[in-house]
This record gives C-alpha cells, structure tokens and sequence, in this order.
C-alpha cells in the first residue's frame, strides 16, 4: 500500500506523517487514537457475539476475535523487543 501512495518507507508512522502533513509526534499520537477506536469495536463484537444463543456459532468466532488481539499483541511485543536502546538518543534495530 504504502509504495503504490508513492511513500518510500513500510512504516505506517512515516506513511501518515507524510499523507497528513504532520509530525512524528502527530502521527503517532492519531495512530494511537485510531488503534484504540478499533480496539474498541473488536471488544464489542466480541460482546456481541458471546450474547449469541447459538454456541456453535458464536465459539468460532469469539475465537478469531481472540486470535485477532493476540496478533496486534505479539506484534507490539516483538517491536518492542526488537530495539536495543544502546544510547539514551538512539534507537537501533536489532
């Protein structure tokens, strides 16, 4: 997605700094706001579909949604393991 915009980077931060105008800070800051926002509505699916009579239906589902957040959750914690912080003010990639 990111090369067919024309953004040279992968990383979704560069891609909205330069698709909003905005700064580092910005665009981690409206990431984070539109990961909550979707955070929340995997939560309520997921209330909404263990509120259903039929368990086979819903069991399945409930799972995907629980395969879903552990997807975002691993692929936060292997971001976060993948830097050494070897300087107070520099991040290198391991």
């Amino acid at each position: 997605m990111e090369q067919s915009k024309g953004h040279g980077g992968a990383n979704v931060v560069t891609v909205i700094m330069r698709s909003k105008g905005v700064d580092v800070q910005t665009a981690v800051d409206f990431l984070g706001g539109y990961c909550e926002a979707l955070t929340a509505q995997l939560l309520e699916a997921k209330c909404v579909l263990q509120a259903r009579s039929d368990p086979a239906y819903f069991r399945g589902a409930v799972r995907l949604m629980d395969a879903f957040g552990d997807w975002v959750r691993g692929n936060v914690a292997y971001v976060l393991i993948s830097f050494d912080h070897d300087d107070a003010n520099e991040l290198t990639l391991t």
